[in-house]
């Protein structure tokens, strides 16, 4: 630490923390939103995509909440390191599932618009989102 923590970084971090709450909480009303949007086109991809974004918008706002809060603490270039690559492992992982749920989504939504392909497409789809997780 560069110097001792005082109520000013509690304050600063627990605002920090809890607008990137309330931001995800208003981002999940928005995707909601966007997700009725998406559901009144003929094109099943957008709902796909919106699916997949509503995990990944509101999580990112809670971790960027967590960084500014961390930001603003007087932590240690250990630790700030530590928590920096922490936030971005958690923002990572959920990137992936969100995109492994997008691809094997879309490729599920084109075997089903084939004919003779549906039987065999959840073994297209697992394989395609092992592929993406890998």
């Amino acid at each position: 630490m560069t110097r001792d923590l005082v109520l000013h970084d509690w304050l600063v971090a627990g605002i920090a923390l809890v607008s990137g709450c309330v931001a995800a909480l208003v981002l999940r009303a928005v995707m909601k939103w966007l997700g009725k949007q998406a559901s009144r086109t003929k094109w099943g991809g957008d709902d796909i995509i919106v699916d997949a974004l509503r995990t990944v918008v509101p999580w990112s706002a809670v971790v960027a909440g967590a960084a500014v809060a961390a930001s603003a603490l007087p932590l240690t270039a250990r630790i700030r390191g530590l928590v920096d690559q922490s936030l971005t492992a958690v923002l990572i992982v959920i990137a992936t599932f969100s995109a492994a749920r997008v691809v094997a989504g879309l490729v599920q939504s084109v075997a089903a618009s084939r004919t003779g392909v549906a039987a065999s497409a959840s073994i297209f789809v697992n394989i395609t989102r092992i592929v993406v997780l890998s």
